[in-house]
């Protein structure tokens, strides 16, 4: 147990910050795309894209919910909201764990899963919010877990690579290379994660060098790194098959075809394969 006892002082200590305007490097963030473009950032600010990280400071669900409630087998969940901290209790009838959670992925449409940190390492919680049933459940691929201890009831150890590809598609900027930095990161994938960093755009525009701004076509080797879905795509792929590419993806990010309702209702458990379809055929 000393090992929570660690994770919950280090996590009380503040989740990891997005990024500030200061540190945040090429990216411009969307403060600035939105100075131009701002039909566009009234569109898109609401879209499951751009929501589909929040620090659990800052989340909505969490924020609307104070206390939230699950019970499997001896195992109790709760999520408790404590100022603009939400902490999580887990309890097996004998003893129980609290840590406060640091960041929130997804809105709900799909679930909506809390991360938080122990040790050093991050911990994807083993409950779940989902907005269908307005409650919690277990977290898609759990259902097949069987707990042994406490520890494993409160969560799944995430791994450098698992860590990297979440924060990957549900943030902006939190990867380079292979390195994942979450101290730098914007929340939710912002205009910037597939158009490019831009800050050498919005300081082109800004002194009228538009032959220098070039950012309609930044779709080169080095933002290929740093965007996921730009990785699987072939190295002669053209600009216009990025843009479809670009629109398949928020698509197939706001799609759930499976009703949550009804398939909890009956006692099913979903499957994350029944959630998410990404059509990258262009």
């Amino acid at each position: 147990m000393r090992g929570w006892a660690t994770a919950a002082l280090l996590a009380s200590l503040g989740a990891a910050s997005p990024a500030s305007a200061s540190s945040l490097g090429d990216y411009a963030g969307n403060s600035e795309c939105g100075s131009c473009h701002s039909d566009k950032m009234r569109s898109f600010t609401p879209s499951g894209m751009a929501n589909a990280l929040e620090t659990a400071a800052e989340c909505r669900i969490l924020r609307n919910h104070p206390k939230l409630r699950f019970q499997e087998g001896k195992y109790t969940y709760e999520i408790v909201r404590d100022g603009d901290k939400s902490v999580y209790t887990v309890t097996d009838e004998e003893k129980s764990v609290a840590v406060p959670l640091a960041w929130a992925f997804g809105l709900g449409s799909a679930g909506q899963t809390y991360v938080f940190e122990r040790g050093g390492q991050w911990y994807e919680s083993r409950v779940t919010f989902f907005n269908a049933v307005q409650k919690l459940d277990l977290t898609l691929g759990a259902q097949n877990i069987h707990p042994k201890n406490l520890d494993e009831a409160a969560g799944r150890p995430m791994d450098r690579t698992s860590a990297r590809e979440c924060f990957d598609c549900h943030s902006t900027g939190a990867v380079h290379g292979n390195t994942l930095r979450v101290s730098g990161l914007i929340p939710g994938l912002q205009c910037e994660n597939c158009h490019g960093p831009s800050v050498q755009h919005v300081q082109a525009m800004k002194t009228g060098d538009v032959a220098a701004s070039g950012h309609e076509e930044t779709f080169g080797d080095e933002h290929r790194r740093d965007v996921g879905f730009l990785r699987g795509l072939p190295p002669d792929v053209g600009a216009d098959r990025l843009r479809r590419a670009a629109r398949n993806c928020e698509r197939a990010v706001s799609t759930v075809p499976v009703d949550q309702q009804q398939m909890l209702r009956r006692g099913g458990r979903p499957d994350h394969a029944d959630y998410w379809r990404f059509n990258r055929t262009g």
